[in-house]
């Protein structure tokens, strides 16, 4: 009977701690952040500052969902999953700074969490937030970039369905 109650009461205290304004809530002060810390930069100085606002900013939203969702799913995520989620976060971020490597950030990150999503909050954010990337990046930036980060999103999605056969396939070799 106690074991049960602790299962309800972790279960309620979880549901509690990943709540819907709960997340909206950190998701907001961490644009806050992301645009307090970004501003200063010679990048984002004059005209591009406005810049951070429609394009960089909703990307703290998708990320602060996508945290979230990963940190709800920690036990279950395997190793190499966290490798390969920290290799595209982090090629995400250096684009974000730097203009190197030639390919989008946003069009990486948002095609590897369309495809890999669990909840529904988040693939409908990072849905949406893709769609105004191709938007800017094809009609607005005329930038080709997007086409590199979508297919960098897909193979490393496409990795994370390779890993599990490849451990399958050593299980039965033993």
């Amino acid at each position: 009977m106690r074991r049960t109650f602790e299962k309800l009461n972790h279960k309620k205290r979880q549901q509690y701690t990943f709540s819907l304004p709960f997340m909206v809530i950190i998701a907001s002060l961490a644009t806050c952040v992301f645009i307090w810390v970004l501003s200063p930069l010679p990048r984002f100085s004059g005209e591009r500052r406005s810049y951070l606002f429609y394009y960089h900013a909703p990307i703290v939203f998708v990320f602060v969902f996508y945290f979230f969702d990963r940190a709800k799913r920690r036990i279950a995520i395997p190793l190499y999953q966290w490798v390969i989620d920290a290799i595209v976060i982090l090629v995400a971020l250096i684009r974000a700074v730097f203009h190197f490597p030639p390919i989008s950030g946003h069009a990486l990150f948002l095609t590897y969490v369309l495809l890999t999503a669990k909840s529904k909050l988040l693939f409908y954010t990072a849905a949406m937030m893709f769609v105004v990337v191709v938007y800017m990046k094809t009609f607005i930036l005329h930038d080709l970039t997007l086409i590199g980060g979508t297919m960098g999103g897909l193979c490393a999605a496409g990795l994370l369905r390779l890993f599990p056969i490849f451990a399958i396939g050593n299980r039965r070799n033993e």
